[in-house]
């Protein structure tokens, strides 16, 4: 990468003077050495500023989401301003003296860092996809070992399953959610599914805590079932919801779930209430390890294309994920 901006100045350089010498019949070397050392120098030092800033911004417009037609306007400002800085260093003359000479050099700087812009940030993105998948992978081999043997673990609930008498059904029922839980979590990879799957998954997860905190906390979901068939990766919805009844207070404890849909977008909310002393301490325990985790996923997985947001008032903790598929 060290290399890449020389390469980029030489080509620049040479393409500027095959477009506006050749045809003109000019010859750039009968200028001074002077002159043309300062406009190789400020090319060569002008494309590795580009390099560095080009990745710095593409980085800054990932993460806080900035319109693709700001980002391109900062691009093209720092395209045309480059050779115009160049040329007016290199000339002695007043600058509208060689007004003309800025047209071609200008025309090809700026469609050359177009170019160039869109070819780093493509590989910024891949690289994203990339550093997610290897995220994911590690994600699922600490799953695997957190849970022992997970066939014997299968086994053991079945043999629970059938000592359980049979006209305890509740018992059963929460078994059988239970494994099929499970299984979800733990055979699932990281493609996208679609959402229809992660609405089970979610329902299962639901009922399983309705069962194991009962009366104490009120639950109520709404889960729109609408276009079952769009797709989103798995395990993004889900620590949202746990970390609700994780850190859910007051009395009566409420959680509210709720997943709208539309053609190509997601829109989960959940609302816990928290416990009544100590606001300050929870909101920060609830933004805690697994909701950063989630948010470094969708920076990975959608990047520009999601809004996560964290709320807390009146003793109402809120988070509202959209994500634009």
């Amino acid at each position: 990468m060290k290399i890449a901006p020389l390469i980029y100045a030489s080509m620049l350089f040479l393409l500027i003077r095959l477009v506006n010498d050749v045809p003109m019949g000019h010859n750039y070397f009968t200028h001074s050495t002077e002159f043309i050392a300062i406009e190789l120098m400020g090319l060569i030092g002008g494309c590795y500023l580009y390099f560095f800033a080009a990745n710095r911004w593409i980085r800054i417009c990932a993460d806080r989401h900035i319109l693709i037609a700001l980002e391109y306007l900062v691009v093209v400002i720092f395209a045309v301003t480059l050779p115009v800085m160049i040329m007016i260093v290199s000339h002695e003359t007043p600058f509208y003296d060689y007004l003309p000479e800025f047209v071609i050099p200008v025309t090809i700087t700026l469609l050359m860092s177009l170019l160039l812009y869109t070819i780093l940030k493509y590989a910024y993105q891949k690289l994203r996809e990339k550093e997610a998948q290897n995220e994911n992978v590690k994600t699922e081999l600490r799953l695997l070992r957190s849970l022992y043997h997970p066939h014997f673990l299968f086994n053991m609930l079945n043999t629970i399953y059938f000592s359980i008498d049979e006209n305890n059904t509740k018992a059963r029922n929460t078994i059988e959610q239970m494994a099929d839980f499970m299984r979800m979590q733990l055979y699932e990879d990281d493609e996208p599914i679609p959402i229809e799957r992660e609405s089970l998954a979610l329902k299962s997860y639901i009922e399983l805590c309705r069962t194991r905190y009962g009366d104490s906390v009120e639950v109520s979901a709404s889960i729109d079932a609408r276009y079952p068939q769009d797709r989103i990766h798995p395990y993004l919805l889900l620590p949202i919801v746990e970390n609700a009844f994780k850190h859910s207070g007051g009395n009566p404890k409420r959680i509210h779930i709720s997943l709208m849909r539309s053609p190509g977008i997601v829109d989960f909310k959940v609302e816990n209430t928290l416990p009544e002393m100590k606001h300050d301490k929870i909101m920060h325990d609830a933004s805690g390890i697994g909701l950063k985790a989630i948010r470094r996923r969708l920076v990975l997985l959608y990047p520009g294309r999601y809004d996560f947001e964290e709320s807390s008032d009146s003793g109402l903790y809120s988070t509202h994920l959209l994500i634009r598929l």
